[in-house]
């Protein structure tokens, strides 16, 4: 079997699927967005199982589109005088010479690059990779000795449809963009996963000990959702 075929059949995991709630919704709805995401409407009384099953049943169609946004959303570079995210703030890129050498400079960082024109996304995401790797694991730490959860360790992925994830043996995985987003809304991401020790679902239990544990959940999805596309590079 031929690579084209092997990715239009290629199964789709759980992890891949994005679920939107819509209360006015009657029925499952599945699109890729421009990302190239795969995004399921889960009506009222709908359940993740059966949007999951809902998505597979369409892998082909949703292979197709996600290719279609590839080939139609290639990354623009970016370059000095482009902003992003950090920490909830917007950051200009700036380049540098200290002492000859060319660095880039956002916010209150500074990471030094091999070439003044490159494209600085690189060099960018992994600076912001390293700065997660060091912060997010300390977070997930305060929380759960706050709420007295014990997990198993904190991994650092580049998760492209999903801010986290815990696992049914308690290790925590978190997005390196959170250090993107405010840091009120990246404390939330590793309070809803920390939740999931106590109950492994999207049930109303769940969301109930969500809710106790932070209470303007909400407004920090709504900042996701609307900054989602700001936050993608890299």
């Amino acid at each position: 079997m031929d690579r084209d075929t092997l990715q239009k059949y290629r199964p789709l995991s759980e992890e891949e699927i994005v679920l939107v709630k819509r209360n006015n919704a009657k029925r499952y709805i599945v699109r890729v967005d421009r990302e190239g995401r795969i995004l399921v409407t889960l009506p009222r009384g709908g359940s993740r199982k059966g949007a999951i099953a809902f998505a597979r049943e369409h892998v082909v169609w949703l292979r197709q589109q996600q290719r279609l946004a590839e080939a139609s959303g290639k990354r623009r570079a970016l370059r000095a005088g482009d902003w992003i995210w950090f920490r909830g703030e917007k950051a200009e890129l700036k380049v540098l010479k200290d002492w000859g050498r060319p660095m880039l400079q956002f916010a209150d960082q500074k990471v030094l690059i091999a070439d003044e024109a490159m494209d600085l996304a690189r060099p960018l995401a992994k600076s912001l990779r390293a700065i997660a790797k060091v912060e997010l694991p300390k977070t997930v730490a305060a929380f759960a000795s706050e709420f007295g959860l014990k997990y198993e360790g904190v991994s650092i992925r580049d998760q492209k449809t999903r801010w986290g994830s815990c696992s049914s043996t308690g290790r925590i995985s978190l997005n390196w963009r959170l250090v993107m987003t405010p840091p009120h809304v990246s404390d939330y991401i590793v309070v809803h996963e920390l939740m999931h020790l106590r109950e492994m679902n999207h049930s109303h239990l769940f969301w109930q000990l969500v809710r106790e544990a932070c209470p303007d959940y909400k407004a920090h999805e709504r900042w996701l959702d609307e900054h989602q596309s700001e936050l993608s590079f890299g």
